[in-house]
C-alpha cells in the first residue's frame, strides 16, 4: 500500500472516502453513567467535534460545539425542558440544531423569525436499550439496527 492509498482508507473526516462510509453507521459514543442527569459531555466522532447533552426532560441531543451567534461553547451551555441554551447569549437549541429561542431578540420584536432561519448541525442519537447510538449521517431512514436488540445492562452506553 502506497501513501496515496492508505491517506484515502484511514482519514474519516467529512468528504474523505472512508468517512462518508463510517458516517453510514451508528457508533457508541459514551456510557449513559458518564452523562450527568442534566449535563453536557464533549464528544469526538469521525474528527468531529460535538457536544452531547441531556436535556430536563431526559432527551438526549449530540449537537456541534458552538454556538451559532458568537461561537461561544455550548459544552458550558445550560440544559433546559428541551435543550440546550448557549451560556453567553441565552439562545436555545433542540436536539435537531434548531434555535428555537432567541431571548434579546424576541424582547426587542415578538414578531421577529430570525431564530427560525438558525440551525446547527445535528446528529441523531438512540438510546432506549443497552447501546444509545447516533450516527453522522442525517437521513430520515437513520435508524440503529442493534436499537431493542441488546436487553438491559447496568449501564447503558450513548453512542454517537
Amino acid at each position: 500500500m502506497n501513501a496515496e492509498e492508505n491517506e484515502r482508507l484511514t482519514r474519516v473526516g467529512p468528504g474523505t472516502p472512508c468517512g462518508e462510509l463510517m458516517r453510514r453507521y451508528w457508533h457508541p459514543i459514551a456510557a449513559a453513567s458518564q452523562l450527568p442527569e442534566h449535563g453536557t459531555k464533549a464528544i469526538r466522532l469521525l474528527e468531529e467535534d460535538l457536544v452531547l447533552y441531556r436535556d430536563r426532560e431526559g432527551g438526549l441531543g449530540l449537537i456541534e460545539p458552538h454556538c451559532a451567534h458568537r461561537g461561544a461553547g455550548l459544552m458550558f451551555g445550560m440544559p433546559e425542558a428541551h435543550g440546550l441554551r448557549c451560556p453567553y447569549h441565552g439562545w436555545l437549541y433542540d436536539a435537531t440544531g434548531q434555535c428555537i429561542e432567541q431571548p434579546f431578540e424576541a424582547f426587542v420584536d415578538p414578531n421577529n423569525t430570525f431564530r427560525d432561519r438558525i440551525r446547527l448541525k445535528a446528529l441523531p442519537i438512540g438510546g432506549r436499550t443497552a447501546i444509545c447510538s447516533a450516527t453522522a449521517r442525517i437521513s430520515p431512514n437513520a435508524g440503529g439496527l442493534l436499537q431493542g436488540r441488546l436487553g438491559t445492562s447496568r449501564d447503558r452506553i450513548l453512542t454517537g
